[in-house]
């Protein structure tokens, strides 16, 4: 069935614009279907599905008579642990996604996770001192354990792949799902060592495009 969406038009500016946005049959829109409202350079962003309004600044609108709607779709999801105490440092990160234009459909990053500048939470503070002493050893090393495989992360993705889908075989796609380590973020132990490793790799090559120049280097 086809999709409608109406909204009301920006106003000259004089002071915040609302944009009142409803979805008509918005039972229809897919849920992995998703809408944006920019105005300059800020984007407001939320599902398809959604009746909602978008409130923008004079400041943001200034002399801009139109905003800009545009919808998405999504291609990939996965989760990122933001614990800092646990998860701090540098990862890499593979995002699975139905894509063909993406090698093995992958989106990969790096994801470097560390408290924000104006934080007061130190890494490693207690948080909640009150329940520290309720926490048994055993619970602690399972808690410990699960955090640092990702084992609950996995879990509910992979349980929510399967509601989402509803596969004929639920078990192979969980099973699937917790041994691709697809989604699952990777430490990098030794930031300066790869970055040393990417350097000489780009010397090396920089060096070879030189008539002689790499011969010179290695009798050097």
């Amino acid at each position: 069935p086809a999709v409608h969406l109406f909204f009301l038009p920006l106003k000259l500016p004089s002071s915040m614009v609302d944009i009142e946005l409803e979805a008509i049959h918005g039972d229809a829109i897919p849920k992995d279907m998703y809408l944006s409202i920019r105005v300059g350079e800020q984007q407001k962003f939320t599902k398809a599905a959604i009746s909602r309004s978008y409130a923008f600044s004079d400041g943001v609108v200034g002399e801009r008579r139109y905003a800009k709607l545009e919808v998405f779709k999504r291609v990939g999801v996965c989760s990122l642990n933001i614990d800092v105490d646990k998860a701090a440092g540098l990862h890499e990160l593979d995002v699975p996604t139905n894509d063909d234009r993406l090698a093995a459909g992958l989106l990969q990053y790096r994801v470097n996770l560390k408290p924000a500048k104006n934080s007061r939470l130190k890494t490693g503070e207690n948080t909640n001192p009150a329940k520290a002493p309720d926490f048994t050893a055993k619970v602690s090393a399972a808690r410990e354990y699960m955090d640092r495989h990702q084992l609950e992360q996995q879990l509910s993705e992979a349980m929510q792949t399967v509601l989402r889908e509803r596969p004929l075989d639920p078990a192979q796609v969980i099973a699937n799902k917790l041994t691709s380590g697809v989604g699952v973020m990777r430490r990098v132990e030794n930031e300066n060592m790869d970055m040393l490793k990417n350097r000489a790799c780009d010397a090396l090559v920089a060096t070879a495009r030189i008539p002689g120049g790499l011969a010179s280097a290695l009798e050097s």
